[in-house]
């Protein structure tokens, strides 16, 4: 996955390339192995692995971590 840079100046043209990630990550000519979460800031990508390799999903996790971290705190 690459970050590509922009001009939109007299014309749109990509001004250079960012490699974001190693090349690690699954790929599929049928589906993307990739997507964005509706607001935009976060997505999820598939990495390469065996057959036997499990996905957990964890939805909502920023809201645990502050619930876990607001209980570690010295009172």
């Amino acid at each position: 996955m690459v970050a590509a840079h922009v001009s939109t100046a007299a014309k749109f043209s990509v001004t250079s390339r960012e490699v974001l990630f190693p090349d690690s990550f699954s790929r599929n000519r049928t589906h993307q192995n990739y997507d964005v979460s509706p607001n935009g800031k976060q997505f999820v990508m598939l990495r390469r692995g065996d057959s036997a390799s499990t996905a957990i999903v964890v939805t909502n996790w920023l809201t645990e971590l502050r619930a876990r971290m607001a209980g570690t705190r010295e009172k």
